[in-house]
């Protein structure tokens, strides 16, 4: 074993389980550096005192903060607890000393490449006057002094985190908050990355669904999806991720016809829905696209909904049967067939 090269050392210690790894790392001295870079490479934190400890322990160490290259930061310990309303007994989050001086500290790897976060799942919007609304496990207020740590810590001047690739926030609530999207902060950081990814969480009434697709955050959040987070990143991103709990696209609108990925080779889409040709143009204008994902994407072929509606046919208010008399009916022309050869056809470098 002390033959074989660096490559296949490197490619045994990626397929070998962690458990092993801990064991082949300090018996065989041939395997030490790619078993310690592969067991190290990756950091998850999630907020309990032992995760808190063993990320101060690598970050610590001389010779084991130098191989971090991924850090995935988890705000719950269970993020996909399906309630909404918590019980007396149960605490709400709150960003503790402990979980920001973590955050803060990120950046002081140098060779950090690729960053997550992951918020809970269940999310709920409480405005002032909501006096029937509880907040879940993490409120709205919670996630925003999250995020605002986690950008001020990307974009340090003094830990400027030059190897900076990739940015995953996972169940990121559907509101923007205006002191943070327009702070430098998170438009210097947009502006380096090459990969971006989101997945996006909403609120969901559980004592009437329907009501879900009326909030008024969730259509003011897609309105401004491309202005926000793609517009500062649209020069320099190669790798673009946008997933939903729910369809979007048509109902909530996402307008991305004025934002144009110049370097794209991967793009994601998750739950969109197709309902117009401007969108399959949209992503055919993308020449340098080598890889496409659509998942559970779905095309919009009828719709009838209470309210006006603008010259495309998209709805100008949320649905709202008791506001409006008027029920709206269209009937869309796309179809896979038509989307798929659009795609055969003008992307070329597709694989």
């Amino acid at each position: 074993m002390d033959n074989l090269s660096v490559e296949l050392k490197v490619i045994v210690a990626k397929n070998t389980p962690t458990s092993d790894l801990l064991s082949l790392r300090l018996v065989s001295k041939s395997f030490y550096e790619s078993a310690t870079r592969e067991l190290f490479s990756r950091v998850a934190v999630t907020p309990n005192a032992a995760s808190f400890e063993k990320f101060h322990s690598i970050l610590a160490s001389p010779h084991l903060f130098r191989e971090v290259t991924c850090i995935k930061l988890t705000t719950s310990n269970d993020p996909y607890y399906d309630t909404v309303s918590l019980n007396d007994h149960e605490i709400y989050s709150t960003l503790t000393d402990e979980y920001t001086e973590i955050i803060q500290s990120i950046n002081r790897f140098p060779n950090l490449r690729d960053v997550a976060l992951e918020f809970a799942e269940v999310c709920v919007y409480v405005a002032p006057d909501d006096h029937d609304k509880r907040d879940p496990e993490e409120g709205y207020e919670f996630r925003i002094d999250v995020l605002s740590a986690f950008f001020e810590a990307l974009n340090d001047p003094k830990n400027p985190m030059p190897n900076l690739r990739s940015l995953s926030i996972k169940n990121l609530q559907n509101w923007n908050d205006k002191g943070i999207m327009s702070s430098t902060n998170f438009e210097s950081t947009l502006a380096r990355i090459s990969e971006l990814r989101l997945k996006i969480v909403t609120e969901y009434c559980t004592y009437s669904p329907d009501v879900s697709w009326s909030f008024p955050k969730l259509y003011s959040f897609f309105d401004e999806l491309g202005e926000t987070w793609l517009k500062p990143a649209q020069q320099n991103l190669t790798s673009l991720a946008l997933h939903c709990d729910m369809f979007w696209g048509y109902i909530p609108k996402c307008d991305l016809r004025s934002i144009h990925f110049p370097t794209l080779k991967k793009l994601e889409l998750g739950n969109w829905t197709f309902s117009h040709d401007w969108q399959a143009d949209w992503i055919c204008s993308h020449t340098t696209l080598e890889v496409l994902i659509m998942d559970d994407c779905s095309i919009v072929s009828h719709t009838r909904a209470y309210g006006p509606i603008d010259g495309e046919g998209y709805l100008v208010d949320p649905p709202n049967m008791i506001r409006y008399d008027e029920l709206y009916r269209r009937y869309h022309p796309q179809r896979w067939s038509k989307i798929f050869a659009e795609f055969e056809m003008r992307l070329p470098s597709l694989k």
